[in-house]
């Protein structure tokens, strides 16, 4: 067992003391590290008392546990002392406003802290590194924003532990050696850092040792192409069509589906085109979209990714229509029709066919970045949650509109003229926010707050609403917090009381944050 391993069993062993009583059980120090041992047998004789050698010995061990450096394992010239910090360390009302929020329930503001910590050229407390690093470990989506406050120190410790290493700073030279002799998940961070830097050259390498790798290596670095994707890539990611492994495959299927040019996309055009066509309308018919079901994908389709296995609850041909549509850039489409997005979605209201089509095409629209149909498809309210397996969630085809346009439809879609739920929109909606749309969305909230929307509106249905207020609170502009927090219903009905209150808890948080960073 490594020095590690046995700190962690130790560790183990102080917590069940600690929850079973110190007069029911005792915390072993059989399976702590010797040297640990030594310290605590040292702390014991200094005192008589249980329960504090129990808080002694819980506080040695967890202190090792989460060290920034693990033990070596064998030994080692001393590390190069942390760097001095160039940067200042944010002021002491913001310290400890990120103390709290790294250990209390309104982490929401935490990604707010961060943005203005490295809007003012601020870094983080020394002494809270550990704890934010571990905080973003298992939150991907804060890791850019927490490497901006790091500092030099905080880059330095991160090197030292390997589940920080993505927060470390990778250059194009530590890079190449990471991807010589690095592991498995260091790789894949140091290949796509090299095809940022030169991806014909990245390519180069990871098709020197592509034999070598496993199946699930050769995934996850395959993957990492995405990074610098070009039509370049083409032949290695078309070779990869043949790989032994189906994820191999199904990785190499959908890189190719993202360049528009690509052998893929042609195929799976013409397969669309022979399953989708265009009728315009006359003077005694509508125009429609005329559907011919694909038949079983052959051998060269599940090649090309079409997967013959649907989901449970998916038909058949209904599944790989939309595999197929998924894989053929929308504005296709309306090059071939002469036909905006917003008129094809419209055709859609009229098929029996809607659902798997819609699906596709809003994968379609993710994976091509085009805002034109993510819009259409948004206003058109065509996705449904029952087909959630299929097509992207509502919040990712919103994060392809401009700022203007997201906003725009929000608003639409708060006062009734686009008939979609404005909640889960909101939620994909990152701040900052617009006073306009902030506004909008207040009065709709406070509406439903105070029962003022109509018959239809019942505890269970106003349940996900109310729960959903507090993300107003994080998204609403720093100058509109007073006014936000004003006319709300002096006694609202359930599940309102709750909801409103940690809205306020947050706008207070918030208005606290910005306090402590301004001079």
């Amino acid at each position: 067992m490594t020095s590690r391993a046995s700190a962690v069993a130790a560790w183990a062993g102080v917590v069940q003391a600690a929850l079973l009583g110190s007069t029911r059980t005792s915390a072993s120090l059989d399976a702590a590290p010797p040297d640990v041992a030594a310290l605590l047998h040292a702390l014991d004789a200094r005192d008589t008392s249980t329960e504090r050698r129990l808080l002694a010995r819980a506080a040695v061990l967890s202190a090792y546990v989460r060290a920034g450096r693990l033990p070596a394992r064998r030994a080692t010239p001393p590390d190069d002392p942390a760097p001095v910090d160039d940067a200042p360390v944010v002021p002491p009302a913001a310290a400890r406003l990120l103390a709290t929020l790294l250990v209390g329930e309104h982490r929401d503001v935490l990604p707010e802290w961060l943005a203005r910590a490295a809007a003012g050229g601020w870094r983080a407390p020394s002494p809270l590194l550990p704890a934010l690093l571990d905080l973003a470990r298992a939150a991907p989506a804060l890791q850019p924003d927490v490497v901006r406050v790091l500092g030099a120190r905080g880059r330095w410790l991160a090197a030292r532990h390997p589940d920080w290493s993505w927060a470390a700073g990778t250059s194009s030279d530590t890079a190449r050696a990471t991807w010589e002799t690095g592991a498995p998940p260091a790789r894949v961070m140091a290949l796509a850092t090299l095809r940022a830097d030169d991806a014909a050259a990245a390519r180069e390498l990871l098709a020197a040792t592509w034999r070598t790798e496993s199946a699930a290596g050769r995934a996850k670095l395959l993957a990492a192409l995405e990074t610098s994707l070009g039509p370049d890539d083409e032949p290695f990611l078309e070779a990869a069509l043949d790989d032994r492994s189906r994820e191999v495959r199904a990785v190499a299927a959908g890189l190719l589906a993202s360049l528009p040019g690509s052998a893929l996309v042609a195929r799976m055009t013409e397969r669309a085109r022979a399953a989708l066509r265009y009728e315009a309308g006359g003077l005694l018919r509508r125009a429609r979209l005329v559907v011919t079901l694909p038949g079983a994908p052959d051998e060269a389709a599940v090649r090309d990714g079409v997967q013959p296995a649907p989901p449970p609850g998916i038909g058949e041909r209904a599944w790989w229509l939309s595999q197929i549509v998924a894989a053929v850039p929308p504005a296709a489409w309306t090059a071939a029709w002469g036909l905006g997005a917003e008129r094809v979605v419209t055709l859609l209201r009229d098929d029996e066919w809607t659902q798997p089509l819609a699906d596709g095409w809003a994968r379609a629209a993710l994976r091509h970045r085009d805002a034109e149909w993510a819009d259409a498809l948004l206003r058109a309210n065509v996705l449904v949650d029952r087909h959630a397996r299929l097509a992207p969630p509502r919040a990712a085809l919103l994060g392809l509109l401009p700022p203007a346009r997201r906003e725009a439809l929000l608003v639409d879609a708060l006062v009734g003229r686009v008939g979609v739920s404005p909640v889960e929109l909101l939620h994909g909606a990152p701040p900052p926010w617009g006073d306009a749309l902030a506004r909008h969305a207040l009065t709709w909230y406070r509406r439903r707050a105070t029962g003022a929307t109509g018959l239809g509106v019942t505890w269970a249905t106003d349940a996900p609403v109310a729960e959903s207020l507090p993300m107003l609170a994080t998204r609403i502009p720093p100058a509109l917090a007073d006014e936000a927090s004003n006319g709300w219903p002096a006694e609202p009905a359930p599940p309102w009381p709750r909801a409103i209150e940690r809205f306020q808890s947050l706008l207070a948080l918030r208005r606290a944050l910005h306090a402590a960073f301004t001079p």
